[in-house]
């Protein structure tokens, strides 16, 4: 058996990406993994390109029907048979190294540590090259304290920079498949009740936001997907108002942009509640009455006033 496997869901991506996601796994320095390739229902000719690979590593998994990514990763985890479990994205890069490194640190560690992450670079414009993103401070973000806040420490819990033991993978229920965007994140919420985490502090993998998909950018998804973890997850942050406040607004905030603006008002009443003298929340109730698109306007000339994104405005610190 394997130690390592490596799970790399895929639709409609026959070409160059998928071939440069597929050999930067095939060339690591390690070597010791099974490549399972889930074709989530592929319309092009990805079906074509995975079969003229002859790599007895690789084994694909076609699905005759799409039901997003979250699914097609547990339909490759069903399929796997390594005491570790690694991911990869149809459009982003490993470095040689990547398994090669958290072999052995998840191999050194005690065994109440089931998942390793790594540091990453994020391309995301042309002409700038890529920004490192890791290390002792960002992982300490990861605790999931403060909940979803949107900000960077989020790539660090992107699949691509895992190694999970399969075992526990599995015990947690793996991915949920209601979840069409941050379905990381929340399985590694759940993971972090069953396990400690390990960080390496070195660039293991790519996140090509440049030439990759546009996932992330879908709106809808992203709506529905917060409001689906908050909904799961919110009792989590209730001894905290200000964390729970906050994952409210978010999703309040993004209903008002992109959703319903009823169901926007009401969690930002809801977040109103719990901060009731936060003008942040306040101020975005009224604004909702402006109307989604006016709405949407305002938001979108703050945040390039500003600098920074929206969400951090979210709710005032205590005091």
């Amino acid at each position: 058996m394997p130690l390592v496997s490596v799970i790399l869901p895929t639709r409609n991506r026959a070409g160059p990406l998928l071939r440069r996601s597929l050999g930067s796994v095939l060339a690591q320095t390690f070597q010791d993994f099974e490549l399972i390739v889930v074709d989530d229902a592929s319309t092009d000719d990805t079906p074509l390109l995975l079969a003229s690979y002859a790599d007895p590593r690789i084994r694909v998994v076609r699905r005759e029907q799409s039901s997003g990514v979250a699914a097609a990763r547990n339909a490759g985890v069903r399929e796997a048979r390594g005491e570790f479990v690694a991911f990869q994205d149809d459009d982003d890069v490993w470095l040689v190294h990547k398994l090669e490194r958290q072999v052995e640190a998840l191999r050194a560690a005690p065994a109440d540590v089931g998942l390793c992450v790594g540091g990453y670079l994020r391309w995301w414009k042309f002409g700038t090259g890529a920004v490192y993103l890791g290390g002792a401070k960002l992982f300490e973000l990861l605790d999931f304290k403060q909940g979803q806040t949107l900000d960077i420490e989020y790539g660090l819990v992107a699949t691509p920079a895992w190694l999970v033991r399969r075992a526990l993978l599995i015990e947690v229920g793996a991915f949920d498949e209601r979840l069409r965007l941050w379905e990381d994140f929340e399985c590694a919420l759940r993971l972090r009740d069953r396990c400690k985490f390990i960080h390496v502090d070195e660039p293991l993998y790519v996140h090509d936001q440049v030439l990759g998909s546009g996932l992330t950018t879908n709106v809808r998804l992203y709506t529905e997907s917060m409001q689906v973890l908050v909904e799961k997850h919110w009792q989590r942050w209730a001894g905290d108002p200000l964390a729970l406040a906050r994952q409210y607004y978010t999703v309040g905030r993004l209903q008002l942009q992109y959703g319903d603006l009823a169901e926007g008002r009401r969690w930002m009443r809801k977040a109103l509640a719990l901060r009731p003298l936060s003008l942040t929340i306040l101020g975005n109730l009224i604004g909702s009455w402006l109307g989604q698109e006016l709405y949407r306007r305002v938001s979108g000339w703050l945040r390039r006033a500003l600098g920074r994104p929206i969400w951090w405005l979210q709710v005032p610190p205590a005091g």
